[in-house]
């Protein structure tokens, strides 16, 4: 039987699925001898794959089987496919087939070469018989499959036409399911997207330390009733003068981060006997009213600046056979302040002996009054450093001596946390004590240098001095003189007050005028922005990312006798800031090149000019009152 009759009778096979074909005996597996005619020929080519265990049953056709056999003449013509045929399946039948063993020893395959084949190749041969497996129809599912007349438990089942409607998830509203999914993924995407632009909004501009708002600050100590008269026209300065908008200019020009206004509360004559204050919350008439106060904050806030009170602690008479309901008055005054929006207090006669008994639980209790965002100031009393945040520590620059030991003797103590001053309301004006007044502005840049916070007192960075003509008539204003009124400018639409009015307290002369007093200002505000923006100006020792013990300050050099004094502060990962200040009444080049090679100008006065220019040390020179801060290497 030729290929195209063998394909025209599994065709018919297939269409009458019903028909019993007869069985055909199978021919058992020859042995392997039959394979290797000979010794040799065993010996190079081992059998690839053993053949099963045969069982009892060497012939095997399952009950109500259709089975499908081929004919000699059809086996003959198809022996050159050298394997099984392939299974078809059609409406669910399952069929099983099996190829008897191919007698004939004719044919060769097309491929060989006529060379004498191989020992395997003689196996895989049409000369040797196999008995395959027999695959069972939909008659018997189960049944076993037989090789070489053994049993093998291999059932052949499908399953791919099972009724789908089984399964529970076809009932699902599917369309449903993908919008609500889409709209869940892109939901998520957008959140992650918003996340995201908030995290990378909310990053900081810069990686500098955190640190309390004060260290990086520069006090502006103002005595209101000398500062600016714009409300009542007394000849006296008053809260809307502070708040008016020259004056808030005035400070944000300056870089001024807070103010510190001197007693501001009711007296039997103010402003003569201001420091005999008869209230803590009570504002004096002649300065305006509490509203102002709450006026006068907001203002400053809005310009980054904050407030700082005087509070006289000292008029509070404890009575130490007080009982537990005693509710100490200065707690009262803080609450009350905080709720008008007040940043800080200096407590003004802390010292007093009347205040000195059990003064440490009452700063605790102080404390507790309000958060920790509010700055305490006091006194330099032993043994209060941990419970209040600066202690006032003011430098005497009179007799022009060494500052190395006052300022190190004074970091030592109280451990950096300090409020410098050169001059305040209680000492006499900078101006009046320093050899050379056009020093003034030297000593303010010098105090901006100390590790700590500096406090400026109104003027001084004018060079504002007292006044020189108190008569007989203003004697009773001696103890006082070192508050004469701030002269602005030097025009008739900027000044203290009104021309048909006196002010208060004669006026003193400012040695700084117009651009002198321009060129003042301005490094002044300089200093101040560097202080603010630069951790090597405002941390201070014992802080995070600095060794335990390190000092991030230190007075490379001083010279008593010219004047000269350089300081260093430092940061790690920053570069070296170094202020060279000459204190003294002469020019002087003093040799620096043997602690720094050179350095990039910052901030220069009185010559503005070298602002941005590299210098070298050894070619150095410094005028009187000349401070130049540097930029060194790391």
């Amino acid at each position: 039987m030729n290929v195209p009759e063998l394909a025209s009778g599994v065709e018919a096979a297939n269409s009458l699925s019903s028909l019993a074909l007869p069985s055909t005996d199978l021919a058992k597996s020859p042995s392997s001898s039959t394979f290797l005619g000979d010794e040799e020929a065993r010996s190079t080519c081992p059998l690839l794959t053993p053949s099963p265990p045969a069982v009892a049953n060497d012939q095997y056709t399952p009950e109500n089987e259709t089975t499908f056999s081929l004919t000699d003449d059809a086996n003959d013509e198809i022996t050159h496919f050298q394997s099984p045929l392939e299974v078809e399946m059609r409406a669910g039948v399952k069929f099983s087939a099996a190829r008897q063993s191919m007698q004939s020893e004719g044919s060769t395959s097309s491929g060989s070469s006529g060379q004498e084949p191989t020992a395997c190749v003689q196996l895989l041969g049409p000369h040797h018989n196999y008995q395959h497996i027999y695959m069972t129809t939909a008659v018997d599912p189960d049944g076993p499959l037989q090789e070489n007349g053994g049993t093998v438990n291999m059932p052949l089942s499908f399953d791919q036409f099972s009724n789908v409607g089984d399964y529970f998830f076809t009932t699902w509203n599917w369309p449903l399911i993908r919008q609500i999914s889409s709209f869940c993924v892109v939901a998520v995407l957008i959140g992650a997207f918003g996340i995201a632009i908030s995290m990378i909004a909310t990053l900081p501009k810069d990686c500098d330390p955190p640190h309390e708002w004060w260290t990086s600050a520069t006090v502006y100590e103002i005595f209101p009733a000398s500062f600016k008269d714009s409300k009542y026209q007394d000849g006296v300065g008053d809260l809307s003068g502070v708040v008016s908008p020259e004056s808030i200019n005035y400070l944000k020009g300056l870089g001024i981060g807070a103010v510190r206004l001197n007693s501001i509360f009711t007296s039997h004559n103010y402003p003569e006997d201001y420091h005999n204050a008869e209230s803590l919350t009570d504002v004096n008439q002649k300065l305006g009213s509490i509203e102002d106060v709450r006026t006068l904050a907001k203002k400053l806030h809005a310009n980054n600046i904050s407030l700082i009170l005087d509070l006289p602690v000292h008029i509070v008479k404890y009575n130490s056979t007080a009982g537990p309901d005693y509710i100490d008055p200065v707690i009262n005054a803080l609450e009350f302040w905080r709720s008008y929006d007040v940043d800080g207090f200096y407590f003004v006669g802390l010292d007093n002996e009347t205040v000195q008994p059990h003064l440490k639980s009452r700063l605790q209790s102080w404390r507790q009054a309000v958060s920790k965002r509010h700055v305490f100031i006091a006194p330099p009393i032993l043994g209060i450093e941990n419970l209040v945040d600066l202690v006032h520590i003011s430098l005497d620059l009179t007799h022009g001596g060494p500052l190395r030991s006052p300022i190190t003797g004074a970091l030592e103590l109280w451990s950096q946390k300090i409020l410098w001053s050169v001059g305040h309301s209680g000492n006499l004006r900078l101006a009046d004590r320093l050899k050379d007044s056009n020093n003034t502005v030297a000593a303010l840049l010098l105090l901006m240098s100390l590790p700590g916070t500096p406090s400026i007192l109104y003027g001084d960075e004018i060079g504002l001095k007292a006044p020189q003509d108190l008569d007989t008539d203003n004697g009773e204003l001696q103890h006082l003189r070192q508050l004469p009124p701030m002269p602005w400018a030097y025009s008739n639409q900027n000044k203290f007050t009104d021309h048909n009015v006196l002010p208060w307290m004669p006026s003193g002369e400012a040695l700084l005028k117009n651009s002198d007093a321009q060129k003042a200002q301005t490094a002044v505000a300089k200093m101040a922005v560097l202080r603010k923006y630069s951790p090597q100006m405002y941390m201070t020792n014992h802080t995070i990312g600095m060794p335990r013990g390190s000092k991030n300050f230190v007075i490379k050099y001083e010279n008593a006798e010219t004047g000269v004094i350089v300081v260093q502060r430092w940061y790690q990962r920053r570069h070296k800031v170094v202020t060279i200040a000459n204190l003294g009444q002469n020019a002087i080049s003093p040799d620096l090149s043997s602690y720094y090679h050179g350095g990039k100008v910052l901030i220069a006065y009185p010559n503005p000019r070298l602002q941005g220019q590299d210098i070298i040390m050894r070619q150095l020179s410094l005028v009187a009152g000349e401070v130049l801060v540097l930029q060194v290497d790391k």
